[in-house]
C-alpha cells in the first residue's frame, strides 16, 4: 500500500528533500511529514496548518465565565458562518457583529449573548477558513519538522532513544522525551487555546 502525503502537511516534500536530501517520493520522507504534522497539530492544539476553508469548531458557553474563546487554526482568514444556539436550538445567526475577532491570535471576544442565566446551556458554532497560506508556515516551524523527522528516523535505527547498550564492558545510555525540549520550545509558540 502506498503511501500519501497528510492532507494538512507541516512542510513539503520538497521542501524535505532539499533540506535533508532524501528523496521527496520515498515512503519514508512522506510518511515522516505525515507523523510530524500530527505531532504538531496535536502538540498545538491546532485543527488545521494551512490555511483550510470549511473549518467547524463548536465552543460551549458557560454562565458566568468570560466570554472568550480562541478558534483553534490561525491566522483566521474570515468567518463565514456563526451560529448561536441554546439549549440545542439556534436562536440567531451573527454576521459581522456581536463579537469581535482578533485574526492573528484567533481571540474571540462575544459581546452579544454571552449574559447566559444559569439554565441555559450556550453553543456557538463557527464555520471559518483558518491557517497559514501557501508559503506562509513559519520558518521556524519548518524546521524543527524537519529535525523531528531526522529525529524520528534516528530512533528508529536505534542511534537515539536506546535505554542502553553495553559492549566490552562499556555501557551508553540514551533518553529523549517524545519531542525534545528544542523543538517543543519553537512549537509552545504557536499553541492555540
Amino acid at each position: 500500500m502506498a503511501i500519501t502525503i497528510d492532507s494538512d502537511p507541516i512542510v513539503s516534500a520538497a521542501d524535505v528533500a532539499t533540506l535533508t536530501g532524501w528523496s521527496a517520493t520515498s515512503e519514508e520522507t512522506l510518511a515522516g511529514i505525515n507523523a510530524v504534522s500530527a505531532m504538531f497539530r496535536a502538540y498545538t492544539g491546532r485543527i488545521a496548518i494551512n490555511e483550510t476553508a470549511g473549518l467547524v469548531q463548536i465552543e460551549r458557553f458557560v454562565p458566568a465565565a468570560v466570554p472568550v474563546f480562541y478558534l483553534r487554526a490561525t491566522p483566521v482568514a474570515a468567518v463565514s458562518q456563526f451560529l448561536v444556539y441554546d439549549k440545542g436550538t439556534q436562536v440567531d445567526a451573527l454576521s459581522g457583529s456581536g463579537y469581535y475577532l482578533t485574526e492573528t491570535t484567533g481571540r474571540v471576544e462575544m459581546t452579544t449573548y454571552y449574559a447566559a442565566g444559569r439554565d441555559h446551556l450556550r453553543h456557538y458554532k463557527i464555520t471559518f477558513a483558518g491557517g497559514w497560506g501557501t508559503g506562509e508556515v513559519p520558518g521556524d516551524v519548518t524546521e524543527t519538522a524537519v529535525e523531528m523527522m531526522k529525529l524520528i528516523q534516528q530512533r528508529r535505527q536505534g542511534l537515539v532513544g536506546v535505554t542502553s547498550t553495553s559492549a566490552d564492558g562499556m555501557s551508553t545510555t540514551y533518553t529523549g522525551a517524545a519531542i525534545p525540549s528544542e523543538i517543543a520550545g519553537v512549537w509552545q509558540k504557536y499553541k492555540v487555546y
